[in-house]
């Protein structure tokens, strides 16, 4: 669960939990913040929440490797 929780660290705790990774390549988003709670295991769910709330392009690197490359707060 995240309460009005930067971006960044965010993302950062989700890589833990999914055992996935993230590079931030938009700068813009990592002060955002982030409110929601997202389930173990729900990779393709959480991504597809990012790319609606943030307006976000994420691409997928390989397996377990995301970059986020577009997108901002609103």
């Amino acid at each position: 669960v995240f309460d009005n929780t930067p971006l960044k660290e965010g993302l950062a705790q989700i890589e833990l939990a999914f055992g996935i990774s993230f590079e931030l390549s938009a700068q813009q988003l990592a002060n955002c913040f982030l409110t929601s709670s997202f389930e173990d295991g729900k990779t393709e769910q959480f991504i597809n929440d990012l790319q609606a709330i943030y307006r976000a392009k994420i691409e997928q690197v390989d397996t377990n490797s995301y970059r986020i490359t577009e997108g901002n707060c609103q």
